[in-house]
């Protein structure tokens, strides 16, 4: 058979972030055959195989099978002094190395594993291979006294017949072979698994964040998630009042996070740390190096649209072009004190700046008067890296700016503060349509959400922890608080409270702030945040894309301690990559190999729940098992790999749900002390 014959995914090995697909494959067996039909290898001759990818080696033992020639298949850290060992002992002439292995080789005639001249499929593989397997020649690294082993054809099927009986491999089926396992194994299963058109994946199950793109999904949807800045003031005599922004700003910008934004606030402790998007930027801009810098908002009314272009070029160019900007018209008239005179159509005046801005980005001039009150063209220095500024309209909730921002093509980015589930899903619903109503793609639009987040290992640890610093945080803003009982329709403790408190503009009396406090804790743990766990926190994920969400904003910094919020960020990254596209499971894992501590490790860890559910057949490297559940340990086989007293390598496999033998010889591979 070929190697895409009854693979049903067209992927043959899966190695990180790497796909080789089948015809790949069929591409680097072409070339490796091409160059070895140049040499004159004689019968019973053995090649040895020193490469250093798993592709390479896939290729070189497919060739070799239907060359019907004796490998010696060597790990890639084989030292000059094994392979001298190797050489004294088997007498090869011949090498399929690539490039970063050949200053181990001398003596040693090279056929190139990593030379893709030759593309035409030789005429051997096109009729298909044999059903053959041939003979191995092991080296054993850790055991200098008896290091060369051999496995005969003959063993080597019954080894393969053995694991078609055991797993009974359909094509579909994708296999995972971890680092951990022994490397004949793994050799063994590689070409076993390859020549029945079962996908490879060679991968240690570390996190369930790696595991994330090999567990089957129905919903598989993408989700973008940035980090959302908008701390409060506390005068503490601290002097480094902005390590945990840049702390956290690298984290995002190492773990694949979109976005990291900060706002604009003045004279006020609610986002008192707040009071330059553009200065922070700038700095942000600097100490990372792919997270795109967005300022979340920036109040136009506040600043000379120039001032703005300016600004934010010169911070496009100090990030490489990873600047955006969400443009807000300001809500919070002591603000105003900066520029009084545009408080009262504040809105117009902000879609006015952000046409002014948009037009200096690519490159036009603009009339302005200067100081002897002639109107002069502008335009801005220096010019940006990217021809388009990324540009959000920041709604507080708001149709008409939802509508004002598709109307001008721009993104949105809100929050669920104060707007409850129906107002939300009609008012991205009016964005669409306007985005479509102005001639814009209405898919093409981003919806920025800006949520609540602090994920833990444990829902009830994670409420009991944010409870005081977020009612603290929502007590320092009276108009969130009121805006919160305004909106919490759905609440009958809200309506009491507020037929007991009277006018919403009256000061609030402290014997009920506790209770409000209380109110709209609940609501956000509950149904507006992301609190408690990775699982707690899909629940929300799955609600928000259902309203038409794009990308979660997640508020970190609303009074916990840093330490905490970097360890939160860890399990926000494990959800991230739930929703990162290159991480969706196109190839879910039906076989697992890996160690006992591996397994017994995951079976203790409910996050690695699903993943183990999915398995098929699981095997696993040890004498015995402990600690599994018993629905895991029905499907789960030990493989034994053990020395006679003649020196010849056998391998069982245990049978755990078998009522004959508790220790079952379900195959075994004999490998002889030939040489």
């Amino acid at each position: 058979m070929r190697p895409g014959e009854n693979n049903a995914s067209g992927i043959a090995l899966i190695t990180g972030d790497s796909k080789l697909t089948t015809a790949g494959l069929e591409e680097k067996i072409a070339s490796i055959h091409a160059h070895l039909t140049k040499k004159t290898v004689g019968p019973q001759e053995p090649v040895i195989v020193c490469v250093s990818g798993e592709e390479q080696l896939l290729a070189s033992l497919w060739v070799l099978r239907q060359c019907n020639i004796t490998c010696i298949p060597l790990m890639p850290d084989a030292t000059k002094a094994d392979i001298a060992l190797v050489l004294a002992t088997c007498g090869a002439r011949y090498v399929i190395a690539d490039q970063s292995q050949l200053h181990k080789l001398q003596g040693l005639e090279v056929i190139p594993a990593d030379d893709s001249a030759a593309t035409e499929m030789p005429d051997v593989l096109a009729g298909g291979v044999q059903p053959m397997a041939v003979p191995y020649i092991f080296f054993d690294q850790a055991d200098k006294d008896s290091a060369i082993r051999r496995c005969t054809g003959e063993q080597l099927q019954t080894f393969f017949e053995a694991l078609d009986r055991l797993l009974s491999a359909q094509g579909n089926d994708v296999i995972l072979l971890s680092h951990e396992i022994p490397f004949p194994q793994f050799v063994m299963e590689l070409i076993w698994a390859s020549s029945r058109g079962i996908t490879v994946v060679r991968d240690n199950p570390a996190t369930p964040a790696a595991l994330a793109r090999y567990i089957y999904s129905p919903d598989q949807f993408e989700m973008g998630f940035g980090l959302f800045h908008f701390g409060s003031y506390v005068e503490t005599g601290e002097k480094n009042k902005y390590k945990l922004l840049f702390d956290t700003a690298r984290f995002a910008d190492e773990h694949g996070f979109c976005s990291v934004w900060t706002p604009e606030r003045h004279f006020n402790e609610f986002g008192g740390l707040f009071p330059n998007p553009s200065v922070l930027s700038a700095a942000l801009a600097v100490a990372t190096s792919r997270v795109q810098i967005r300022s979340g908002s920036l109040v136009a009314p506040l600043h000379h649209p120039a001032r703005i272009a300016e600004d934010w070029s010169l911070i496009d160019n100090l990030s490489n072009g990873r600047a955006a900007i969400s443009f807000a018209c300001g809500w919070q008239c002591d603000d105003f004190a900066l520029a009084p005179q545009h408080y009262a159509h504040r809105q117009q005046y902000m879609l006015e700046e952000l046409d002014i801005v948009r037009r200096l980005w690519r490159g036009e001039k603009v009339a302005l008067k200067n100081g002897l009150d002639k109107e002069i063209e502008v335009a801005i220095f220096p010019k940006p890296i990217q021809k388009e500024l990324p540009i959000w309209v920041t709604s507080s909730g708001k149709t008409e700016t939802f509508v004002d921002a598709g109307k001008i093509g721009a993104n949105i980015l809100t929050h669920l503060l104060w707007q409850n589930t129906d107002e939300l899903i009609d008012k991205i619903a009016a964005y669409r349509k306007s985005l479509a109503d102005n001639g814009f793609d209405p898919r093409a639009g981003k919806v920025s959400v800006m949520v609540h987040t602090f994920l833990g290992n444990d829902n009830e640890t994670v409420k009991d922890k944010v409870r005081e610093p977020l009612k603290n945080y929502i007590r320092t803003s009276t108009q969130l608080i009121q805006s919160m009982i305004k909106s919490n329709v759905e609440s009958s403790k809200a309506k009491e409270v507020v037929g007991r408190y009277g006018s919403l503009d009256d000061e609030i009396p402290a014997h009920l702030m506790d209770e409000l406090m209380e109110i709209a804790f609940n609501r956000f743990f509950d149904e507006a945040a992301l609190l408690g766990t990775v699982e707690k926190a899909r629940t929300t994920i799955k609600k928000l894309k259902g309203y038409d969400v794009d990308e979660i904003a997640a508020l970190i910094d609303f009074g916990l301690g840093g330490s905490d919020i970097l360890q939160s960020l860890e399990y926000l990254n494990e959800l991230r990559g739930l929703y990162d596209k290159k991480n969706f499971s196109n190839y879910p894992v039906t076989i697992l190999h890996c160690s006992q501590q591996t397994l017994e490790q995951m079976a203790g860890d409910a996050a690695y729940t699903r993943f183990l559910e999915q398995q098929r057949i699981v095997l696993a490297e040890t004498t015995e098992l402990q600690q599994l559940p018993s629905w895991l340990l029905s499907k789960t086989n030990i493989v034994q790999t053990s020395c006679d007293a003649n020196g010849d390598m056998e391998m069982h496999v245990h049978l755990p749900d078998s009522p004959v033998s508790a220790l079952a010889s379900v195959f075994t591979a004999s490998v002889s002390n030939e040489f």
